[in-house]
């Protein structure tokens, strides 16, 4: 089982992003983090938190190249995390981040293609309400997803 939630760090409290209702101090930093648990093996913490809608666009980015069973690193857009996806065998995919002490854990690939196109879906659906001048990017990130999630090139 894999389990994706973001959360958008707001007066040092992190909220899920389907709790919050409020506006952002400043629309071009969106603090918050991604928690990713890959058979409760913690992947992604909040302690991992940083801007959650570039780091989101950054995973979207890449989602083809990992359904194609690359190498793939996602950067965090503003501090040296990066997020390591590493093709084992055909199906399945080995993920872990560099961060220190960190954990990594194996998921079939189509599971982890699914569960990042809905939970990418999700936020970016979600962002074009909460911040409707960006939704240039919200909706190219939503076109990634719906090309990668019809594909049948990683199924």
């Amino acid at each position: 089982m894999i389990n994706i939630r973001t959360f958008l760090l707001v007066d040092k409290n992190f909220i899920p992003l389907e709790e919050f209702s409020g506006s952002f101090r400043d629309k071009y930093y969106i603090d918050g983090g991604i928690t990713l648990s890959i058979y409760n093996t913690p992947v992604l913490t909040l302690e991992m938190w940083d801007l959650v809608d570039l780091l989101w666009v950054n995973i979207v980015d890449q989602l083809e190249a990992i359904a194609l069973g690359q190498t793939v690193v996602v950067c965090f857009p503003d501090c040296p995390l990066q997020l390591l996806f590493q093709p084992i065998g055909v199906n399945s995919v080995n993920v872990k981040t560099n961060a220190k002490n960190s954990l990594s854990a194996m998921a079939p690939k189509d599971m982890l293609i699914s569960c990042l196109c809905s939970s990418g879906w999700r936020f970016f659906k979600r962002m074009m309400d909460l911040a409707p001048a960006h939704s240039g990017i919200w909706l190219a990130s939503l076109d990634k997803i719906e090309k990668v999630s019809k594909s049948d090139f990683w199924a």
